[in-house]
Protein backbone atom coordinates (compact mmCIF):
# COMPACT_ATOMS: atom_id res chain seq x y z
CA UNK A 1 0.00 0.00 0.00
CA UNK A 2 2.82 2.47 0.78
CA UNK A 3 4.29 1.99 -2.70
CA UNK A 4 1.14 2.72 -4.68
CA UNK A 5 -0.10 6.15 -5.73
CA UNK A 6 -3.65 4.97 -5.04
CA UNK A 7 -3.40 4.97 -1.25
CA UNK A 8 -6.90 6.42 -0.89
CA UNK A 9 -8.27 3.41 -2.79
CA UNK A 10 -7.04 1.26 0.08
CA UNK A 11 -7.58 3.74 2.89
CA UNK A 12 -11.22 4.71 2.35
CA UNK A 13 -12.63 1.13 2.58
CA UNK A 14 -10.42 0.49 5.62
CA UNK A 15 -11.61 3.68 7.29
CA UNK A 16 -15.25 2.83 6.49
CA UNK A 17 -14.80 -0.59 8.08
CA UNK A 18 -13.24 0.90 11.22
CA UNK A 19 -16.10 3.38 11.55
CA UNK A 20 -18.71 0.66 10.99
CA UNK A 21 -17.02 -1.47 13.67
CA UNK A 22 -16.92 1.47 16.11
CA UNK A 23 -13.11 1.42 16.16
CA UNK A 24 -11.16 4.51 17.11
CA UNK A 25 -9.47 6.12 14.14
CA UNK A 26 -5.91 7.28 14.87
CA UNK A 27 -5.67 11.02 14.25
CA UNK A 28 -4.00 14.17 15.48
CA UNK A 29 -4.78 17.84 14.99
CA UNK A 30 -2.36 20.15 13.25
CA UNK A 31 -2.51 23.93 13.47
CA UNK A 32 -2.38 25.65 10.09
CA UNK A 33 -1.69 29.35 9.75
CA UNK A 34 -3.29 31.15 6.82
CA UNK A 35 -0.80 32.64 4.38
CA UNK A 36 -0.20 36.38 4.53
CA UNK A 37 0.88 36.61 0.91
CA UNK A 38 0.64 34.05 -1.83
CA UNK A 39 2.16 33.79 -5.23
CA UNK A 40 -0.38 32.34 -7.64
CA UNK A 41 1.31 30.22 -10.29
CA UNK A 42 0.46 28.40 -13.50
CA UNK A 43 -0.09 24.77 -12.58
CA UNK A 44 -0.67 23.53 -16.14
CA UNK A 45 -0.88 25.02 -19.62
CA UNK A 46 -3.38 22.99 -21.64
CA UNK A 47 -3.40 22.33 -25.41
CA UNK A 48 -5.42 25.52 -26.02
CA UNK A 49 -2.98 27.75 -24.11
CA UNK A 50 -5.29 28.16 -21.11
CA UNK A 51 -3.27 28.64 -17.92
CA UNK A 52 -4.73 26.55 -15.13
CA UNK A 53 -3.85 28.22 -11.83
CA UNK A 54 -3.03 26.68 -8.47
CA UNK A 55 -5.83 28.43 -6.57
CA UNK A 56 -9.62 28.03 -6.49
CA UNK A 57 -11.39 30.91 -8.24
CA UNK A 58 -13.51 31.79 -5.20
CA UNK A 59 -10.31 32.59 -3.26
CA UNK A 60 -9.35 35.33 -5.71
CA UNK A 61 -10.11 38.89 -4.62
CA UNK A 62 -12.30 40.48 -7.25
CA UNK A 63 -13.68 37.17 -8.44
CA UNK A 64 -17.13 38.72 -8.10
CA UNK A 65 -16.27 40.80 -11.19
CA UNK A 66 -16.16 44.13 -9.36
CA UNK A 67 -12.50 44.62 -10.21
CA UNK A 68 -9.79 42.88 -12.14
CA UNK A 69 -6.55 41.27 -11.09
CA UNK A 70 -3.18 42.43 -12.37
CA UNK A 71 -1.57 39.58 -14.30
CA UNK A 72 2.16 39.59 -15.06
CA UNK A 73 2.70 39.99 -18.80
CA UNK A 74 6.20 38.77 -19.60
CA UNK A 75 6.10 40.15 -23.17
CA UNK A 76 5.33 43.72 -22.11
CA UNK A 77 7.25 43.70 -18.82
CA UNK A 78 4.25 45.08 -16.93
CA UNK A 79 1.09 43.90 -15.23
CA UNK A 80 -2.18 43.90 -17.15
CA UNK A 81 -5.59 44.14 -15.49
CA UNK A 82 -7.71 41.07 -16.24
CA UNK A 83 -11.35 40.79 -15.18
CA UNK A 84 -12.90 37.70 -13.59
CA UNK A 85 -15.88 35.98 -15.20
CA UNK A 86 -18.19 33.18 -14.09
CA UNK A 87 -17.86 31.13 -17.28
CA UNK A 88 -15.67 30.99 -20.37
CA UNK A 89 -18.55 32.06 -22.67
CA UNK A 90 -18.84 35.28 -20.60
CA UNK A 91 -15.28 36.33 -21.57
CA UNK A 92 -15.43 38.64 -24.62
CA UNK A 93 -13.98 37.04 -27.75
CA UNK A 94 -10.27 37.78 -28.12
CA UNK A 95 -10.02 39.19 -24.59
CA UNK A 96 -8.29 37.74 -21.51
CA UNK A 97 -10.27 36.68 -18.50
CA UNK A 98 -10.02 34.66 -15.32
CA UNK A 99 -12.74 32.07 -14.90
CA UNK A 100 -13.51 28.77 -13.22
CA UNK A 101 -11.63 26.21 -15.26
CA UNK A 102 -12.75 22.86 -16.54
CA UNK A 103 -10.02 21.00 -14.66
CA UNK A 104 -10.16 20.34 -10.97
CA UNK A 105 -12.96 21.47 -8.74
CA UNK A 106 -13.39 25.23 -9.05
CA UNK A 107 -9.78 26.11 -9.82
CA UNK A 108 -9.14 29.41 -11.56
CA UNK A 109 -7.96 29.57 -15.13
CA UNK A 110 -6.42 32.44 -17.09
CA UNK A 111 -7.85 32.31 -20.60
CA UNK A 112 -8.05 34.29 -23.80
CA UNK A 113 -11.30 33.39 -25.49
CA UNK A 114 -10.44 32.20 -28.98
CA UNK A 115 -6.71 32.46 -28.27
CA UNK A 116 -3.87 31.35 -26.04
CA UNK A 117 -3.35 33.02 -22.67
CA UNK A 118 0.09 31.38 -22.46
CA UNK A 119 1.12 33.05 -25.73
CA UNK A 120 -0.47 36.43 -24.94
CA UNK A 121 1.13 36.70 -21.49
CA UNK A 122 4.30 34.67 -22.17
CA UNK A 123 3.49 32.21 -19.39
CA UNK A 124 4.67 28.64 -18.81
CA UNK A 125 4.01 26.00 -16.17
CA UNK A 126 5.37 27.20 -12.82
CA UNK A 127 5.40 30.90 -13.72
CA UNK A 128 4.02 33.39 -11.22
CA UNK A 129 0.81 34.98 -12.51
CA UNK A 130 0.15 37.49 -9.70
CA UNK A 131 0.56 38.08 -5.98
CA UNK A 132 -2.24 37.93 -3.45
CA UNK A 133 -1.59 39.87 -0.29
CA UNK A 134 -3.83 40.21 2.72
Amino acid sequence: MVRTQFRSLWYVPLLARWLADGREVPARTQAVEPPVAREVRVAVVDNFGNCKLDLPAVELPGYDGAKGLFVHNRHEGRDVEVRCYDRLPDVPYGEPGITVGSSGVGFAELVVRGGSAADVFGLHQGDQVFDLTS
